[in-house]
């Protein structure tokens, strides 16, 4: 009788066992379980059959599509970084700024010839950790790169973007566990990007808990923790730090590498750097710049800038070709092109287009921004890929813009510049290996 209990108990045990291995498979080990979505539909297609039944399919893929997909992703996170909202952070830029100012100050009357570039670095982690957590790590009060987080920052960047030129193994990296083993950071690594993971986690619980007082109001961080999506429910505390991972990765050395391939540009043509030193004086002299570091708006208004920053935009790119496979054949140039096929874009190959901008595109020319047509301009900016286009444009393009216009007005304004007799100019130049002659003249 026992045995027969014991048959009768095991049946019920046993499916509930491989219910719950099903469960488990399909959430969290299914090869589609890393895309979001509602978990009722991962589980049996029955649902979908009830949705069909009920005639209710436009609203649930529509609810589905502004819950789930990547625009609504995008749109959590995005106003944060619209205009009005980073403007909010526009003393932290000034503080970080005047810091930066201050120290190649102190650097240029030490040696004539400085590292601009390590010093647009530190200053560009101080403007992103600032805006994004509240509080700049410190690496301009350090003098250097505190704890090494950007040496660990650097050296994981550095191997997934070779490892992304390969997308068997990125697939690997992401898809297989051996391979996220492998190649994945944690926030448990000592070394790499998971130092910068448990740093980012560390504010995160801080600013959560009440314990850790940001210095300036209103970063992004507290904008994400204090945001509802359409459910009521605030952003999941995972997407919020992997958004601000992200921005630690990207920011950093796109704002770097813009302000420094900027300034070596204007420096490396002294009627140009002339030209835009005289602009900023004047501009200080007539009160349409305040001081001690002018507004963002303020720094748009002046043509010879603006100028020499669209013209910098262009001539440089600041990202790596983007790598896009289509899910459908293509005609490209009247070739066919299968489906499946990796194809890249180039921002520095099109910003240095002749049938775009000109036989002299190869030239670093800011006048021809101020001597093209109204319609002209309408076409390069319809044509300007340096952000991005569509819903994958870069969210930090108005942060990545007011440091860049600040930086290189209080640069000029404070520093008269220029290079050092070996120094040549890359457009993939890494920003801390350049040299400047720096001699100062506004204290």
């Amino acid at each position: 009788m026992l045995d027969h209990l014991s048959t009768h108990l095991n049946v019920p045990l046993s499916i509930v066992l491989i219910g719950l291995i099903f469960v488990l498979k399909r959430l969290y080990f299914h090869p589609l379980s890393k895309f979001p979505g509602p978990t009722l539909p991962s589980l049996s297609s029955f649902y979908q059959f009830y949705i069909f039944w009920t005639r209710r399919e436009g609203d649930w893929y529509s609810e589905l599509h502004e819950k789930y997909d990547h625009a609504a992703a995008k749109r959590r996170f995005g106003h944060a970084y619209s205009l009005p909202r980073v403007r909010t952070l526009e003393s932290a830029f000034d503080d970080q700024i005047a810091k930066f100012i201050s120290n190649l100050s102190v650097a240029a009357n030490e040696t004539p010839v400085v590292n601009v570039g390590l010093w647009i670095m530190y200053f560009s982690f101080d403007i992103i950790t600032a805006v994004a957590l509240g509080t700049p790590v410190g690496f301009m009060d350090a003098k250097g790169d505190v704890r090494d987080l950007i040496a660990n920052m650097e050296e994981t960047a550095g191997f997934q973007q070779r490892l992304s030129l390969y997308p068997p193994i990125g697939a690997f990296a992401r898809n297989n566990p051996l391979g996220r083993r492998l190649f994945v950071s944690t926030v448990d690594d000592q070394r790499g990007l998971g130092k910068f993971m448990a740093e980012i986690r560390t504010v995160v619980e801080q600013r959560q808990s009440g314990s850790g007082k940001p210095q300036y109001a209103n970063s992004l961080l507290d904008q994400w923790l204090a945001s509802a999506g359409t459910d009521g429910q605030g952003i999941p505390r995972q997407e919020i730090e992997d958004e601000l991972l992200m921005g630690m990765m990207a920011g950093p050395d796109s704002i770097a590498l813009m302000t420094t391939n900027l300034i070596f540009l204007i420096a490396n043509d002294p009627s140009v750097f002339s030209r835009a030193q005289a602009e900023i004086d004047n501009a200080y002299t007539q009160g349409r710049l305040s001081g001690p570091v002018p507004t963002y708006d303020e720094c748009r208004n002046l043509p010879f800038v603006t100028a020499c920053v669209n013209e910098g935009l262009r001539y440089i790119a600041s990202t790596f070709p983007r790598r896009r496979s289509s899910t459908r054949p293509l005609l490209l140039d009247g070739k066919y092109v299968p489906a499946g096929t990796s194809i890249s874009s180039s921002a520095a190959s099109i910003g240095r287009h002749p049938a775009i901008y000109g036989d002299q595109a190869d030239q670093f020319l800011p006048d021809r921004w101020l001597d093209a047509s109204p319609e002209q301009l309408q076409e390069w900016a319809r044509l300007d890929v340096h952000w991005g286009v569509g819903v994958r444009k870069c969210l930090g393009k108005h942060v990545g813009l007011m440091a860049l216009y600040k930086t290189i007005i209080m640069l000029i304004r404070a520093f008269d510049l220029r290079l050092e007799a070996s120094t040549s100019i890359n457009r993939w130049s890494y920003p801390s290996s350049e040299k400047l002659l720096i001699t100062q003249r506004i204290n």
